[in-house]
């Protein structure tokens, strides 16, 4: 239970550092979105289950936060968190560097579900599209160091 609670503040944390403060960084007209790294750091250190849950939760407050999304996010990050958190269980170590590159494809992921709806409908050209998600994914990797750390101390004490 207390568990459950200190990662209820990590989500807290983690949605007011994404909707608050980085909601005034732009740069070239994108924002970063660390969420993503954040869910990935949970699924590795508590497992699927727990990160298919915190992802869950993660992607409900940011659908509600982007309305243009609808459920991808909800979608998104519920699988992000559990098949990280099945990654660690199975065949990674919890260290940074494993957890960096998971999380590197994290952003990928929600980097192309989020310009799905612009490649069906083209509206700008690809270029545009494509380097709007690198801007994004690019913005939002340095935020892996901040959301491994807390989740670590968190854990459940698993090897690594």
């Amino acid at each position: 239970m207390r568990r459950g609670v200190l990662y209820a503040v990590y989500l807290l944390a983690s949605l007011a550092v994404q909707n608050v403060l980085l909601s005034n960084v732009k740069i070239s007209g994108v924002h970063p979105l660390p969420m993503p790294v954040a869910v990935v750091a949970v699924g590795l250190f508590e497992g699927g289950v727990w990160g298919g849950v915190f992802g869950l939760f993660a992607g409900v407050f940011c659908d509600a936060v982007f309305t243009e999304s609808g459920v991808a996010f909800t979608i998104v990050f519920s699988l992000l968190g559990f098949f990280s958190g099945l990654l660690a269980d199975y065949s990674l170590n919890r260290r940074f560097f494993p957890y960096f590159i998971i999380s590197f494809a994290a952003l990928l992921i929600t980097a192309a579900v989020q310009m799905f709806r612009f490649l069906m409908f083209p509206e700008p050209d690809i270029t545009t599209i494509l380097t709007v998600a690198g801007i994004q994914t690019a913005l939002s990797l340095p935020f892996t160091l901040p959301a491994y750390f807390p989740c670590k101390a968190l854990g459940r004490g698993r090897p690594g």
